[in-house]
């Protein structure tokens, strides 16, 4: 579904996790899905601060857009997954 492989791999099973079950993910990754640039960056190691660049144009490019953009976005998608039967409770 997804080209998680393209990301660092120490990043792919948080986004993966993330994008298709709404799991909470690091404060590195929560800063770039919520367009938080001066997060991302204080939060990220040296190899994703190389690398912030190409993730955030995955993001942009791979996953839907209702999953980032804003914090808002992103407490939404941990809290109702829109491929959730209705009815079926959040835990977030």
């Amino acid at each position: 579904m997804y080209n998680y492989a393209v990301l660092p791999e120490s990043l792919q099973a948080g986004m993966k996790r993330y994008v298709e079950e709404g799991k909470r993910t690091g404060g590195f990754l929560t800063a770039c899905l919520e367009n938080d640039l001066m997060g991302a960056i204080n939060r990220a190691d040296t190899k994703n601060r190389s690398r912030l660049q190409e993730i955030m144009y995955w993001i942009y490019d791979e996953i839907p857009a209702g999953c980032w953009g804003s914090k808002g976005k992103v407490e939404a998608w941990q809290g109702e997954r829109p491929d959730k039967e209705d009815g079926e409770a959040s835990h977030g």
